[in-house]
C-alpha cells in the first residue's frame, strides 16, 4: 500500500505527522511516499528521525527524487491514497487537483482559513466527499 505525501514539507505540522505515523503503524504493509524536494535538503533527515521517534520503521518511508511535472504525475498515479496536509493556513491545491485528475483518492480535512479548505472543495466537487474529514481523528479513522 503506497500512501503519498507529496505536498511541500512546510505544510506538515507535528499533529499531522503524528496522524500519518499512526496510520502507517496501523496499516500492515503500508509505506509513506515523499518527494525529496531540493529546496528542503534537511527535511529527509528530520522526517525520518521524527518517524522513528514515533515508532515507525524508517524502511516504511520512501523518498523519491524531485523531477518534472510528468514524473510527479507518474509518482502520483502509483499511489493507493494521497494524504493531503491539513495545515491550518493552507493544504494542497494544485497537488490535490493533479491527484484527483489522475483518479487517485485524496484524503483531506478542512481547516479554518479559506486556503485550507481548497482541497476539501476540490474533493467534494470530484465526488469524493467521504474522504473529507472534519478533524485529525476522523482523518485517521477514514484512512484506516
Amino acid at each position: 500500500i503506497l500512501l503519498g505525501a507529496l505536498n511541500k514539507f512546510y505544510k506538515i505540522t507535528p499533529p499531522l505527522y503524528d496522524a500519518w505515523c499512526d496510520i502507517i503503524k496501523r496499516s500492515l504493509g503500508a509505506s509513506l511516499v515523499f518527494i525529496d524536494y531540493h529546496h528542503y535538503p534537511e527535511a529527509r533527515v528530520h522526517l525520518t528521525r521524527e518517524a522513528v521517534m514515533r515508532g515507525v520503521d524508517r524502511n516504511r518511508l520512501i523518498f523519491l527524487p524531485e523531477g518534472s511535472h510528468s514524473y510527479f504525475m507518474k509518482v502520483g498515479a502509483a499511489l493507493d491514497l494521497f494524504l493531503d496536509t491539513g495545515h491550518p493556513l493552507s493544504n494542497g491545491h494544485t497537488t490535490v487537483a493533479d491527484m484527483l485528475y489522475m483518479e487517485v483518492p485524496v484524503l483531506t480535512y478542512t481547516g479554518p482559513a479559506k486556503p485550507s479548505r481548497v482541497a476539501s472543495s476540490l474533493s467534494i466537487a470530484a465526488g469524493c466527499s467521504l474522504l473529507v474529514a472534519r478533524s485529525l481523528s476522523e482523518y485517521v479513522s477514514i484512512a484506516l
